[in-house]
C-alpha cells in the first residue's frame, strides 16, 4: 500500500505545466498536490514506526479504554463504517461518472498523461479504470482513518 501511495502522489506532481498563472487553477493544483504529499508523508511514518518498534512502544505505553468496550460502542462503529462506505461509494461513482461521461475530463492528472502521451481510446479506458482504483484507494484511506478517530475520541479516552 506504501507503493501504491507513492505512485498515486506521483501522478498528481505532473498536474503542473507551463501555463499556471495566479488564480483559482493554481490553487486547485497546489491544493491536490499538497493532500497527496501528506498522504505519503503520513503512511510513510507510520510504515516507518511500525517496522522500527517504536509504535509498538508507543501503543503499549497509554492505557487502553476498549477493554470495557460496550455495546454502545459496537453499534456506533458499525454506523461510521456504514456512513464511511456511502461516502466512498458516493464518491467514487460521481469519479467514474466525471472519467467516462464527459467529453472534457476533469481530472487534471489524468488529462495529462492521456494527452501527453497520447493514448488512444481503448488504452485510456484502461488508465481511467486504474485512476479510479487510486481514487478508491485514497478516499477509503482518508475516511476510515477519519472514522477511526471519531470513534476512539467518543470513547473518552
Amino acid at each position: 500500500m506504501l507503493v501504491v501511495t507513492w505512485l498515486n502522489s506521483s501522478r498528481h506532481c505532473v498536474i503542473f505545466d507551463s501555463k499556471e498563472s495566479l488564480g483559482v487553477d493554481l490553487l486547485l493544483k497546489l491544493g491536490i498536490l499538497t493532500g497527496a504529499l501528506l498522504q505519503v508523508v503520513l503512511r510513510t511514518t507510520y510504515y516507518v514506526a511500525s517496522h522500527t518498534g517504536s509504535l509498538d512502544r508507543v501503543l503499549r505505553q497509554g492505557d487502553s479504554c476498549t477493554v470495557d468496550f460496550s455495546p454502545k460502542y459496537s453499534r456506533r462503529a458499525k454506523v461510521v463504517t456504514v456512513l464511511c462506505w456511502i461516502f466512498v461509494l458516493a464518491n467514487v461513482i460521481y469519479y467514474i461518472n466525471m472519467a467516462f461521461s464527459y467529453d472534457e475530463l476533469k481530472d487534471l492528472s489524468l488529462v495529462f498523461i492521456i494527452q501527453n502521451f497520447r493514448i488512444s481510446t481503448p488504452y485510456s479506458d484502461i488508465v481511467k479504470a486504474v485512476f479510479i482504483l487510486l481514487e478508491l484507494e485514497a478516499l477509503a484511506t482518508w475516511s476510515f482513518t477519519q472514522a477511526m478517530k471519531f470513534i476512539s475520541c467518543s470513547q473518552g479516552c
